[in-house]
């Protein structure tokens, strides 16, 4: 099967669904009567604020960190994984790698609102603040990864993340086989969810 431009194939996803089962949620796909009722037709909304973190990332890293235990065994991961991250992407990495016993360092600059540090820390990972950016932050990422021997896990731009986030299409169409219009944010995370959709003219895909 070949390759999407943003390089994840169907079969890629369909491997990720397996693997992120028990870390990340099959989230439902719920009317919106207020919606429906405003365009005359039919919304749906896939509630991906139902996920234990309240976002989608999980499902990336949950592949990913699943992934590579399949792929090198626990050992290669026993120093610990690590992100620079000032939001879901954190979050995620911090309860994936608590859920499987991991350590886990996320990095942020001394400018992210303690709110968000609080967040971090409250499931399990150690916070680790770090200049005054997030460019920073991810030079401390790669220190870690360079001197330690963490496993950087990236936010985006990584195919392995990029299938996690990818089963949220299959699941679209599971639940709703007969969408005529799937409409996604503009991110990387639109790309990776289209590949999971069929290719049909019937499938419009906006974001």
């Amino acid at each position: 099967m070949s390759k999407p431009a943003h390089g994840v194939t169907l079969a890629e996803i369909y491997a990720a669904r397996r693997r992120i089962a028990g870390q990340a949620a099959r989230t439902p796909l719920v009317r919106s009567e207020a919606l429906s009722r405003r365009f005359d037709a039919e919304i749906l909304l896939k509630l991906e604020t139902l996920q234990p973190t309240g976002a989608f990332k999980l499902r990336g890293v949950a592949n990913m960190i699943a992934a590579l235990l399949e792929r090198n065994g626990r050992e290669a991961l026993a120093a610990g994984v690590t992100t620079a991250s000032t939001g879901n992407h954190g979050r995620a990495v911090a309860y994936a790698a608590s859920r499987l016993g991991l350590p886990a360092v996320i990095c942020l600059s001394r400018r992210v609102p303690d709110n968000k540090v609080a967040a971090v820390e409250a499931l399990g990972a150690e916070v680790r603040r770090v200049g005054d950016s997030q460019d920073e932050a991810f030079g401390e990422v790669e220190r870690l990864v360079a001197e330690n021997g963490m496993v950087a896990i990236p936010p985006f731009d990584d195919p392995l993340i990029a299938a996690g986030q990818g089963t949220i299409g299959v699941e679209l169409m599971e639940d709703a086989p007969d969408l005529d219009h799937v409409l996604v944010g503009l991110s990387g995370v639109g790309c990776w969810v289209a590949s999971a959709l069929p290719s049909r003219p019937s499938v419009h895909r906006w974001r």
